[in-house]
């Protein structure tokens, strides 16, 4: 039998970033969001977060949720919805 490494995930600042991100893009016009991609610090790389739900609430602000997916070594957070309000 052989085991498999633990899935890697991410902390919930990405998750936080991605909602703002899905917000602010919804705010300008983008309504088709199932996901956003951005650069992370560390490790240097390009993520994709997929976004949940994402809404106007008036013309300045929109709130999109994401959910949390730290991986297999931190479950504390896990599919906690991490809700984002841009205005």
């Amino acid at each position: 039998m052989s085991i498999s490494p633990p899935r890697s995930g991410y902390t919930l600042p990405v998750f936080a970033c991605a909602s703002a991100i899905a917000s602010l893009q919804h705010l300008h016009g983008e309504n088709e969001l199932n996901s956003v991609t951005f650069n992370l610090l560390e490790p240097p790389e390009a993520v994709t977060i997929a976004i949940e739900q994402v809404a106007r609430l008036n013309p300045d602000a929109a709130l999109a949720i994401t959910r949390s997916d730290p991986g297999d070594n931190l479950d504390l957070t896990r599919n906690t919805p991490i809700k984002k309000k841009r205005n």
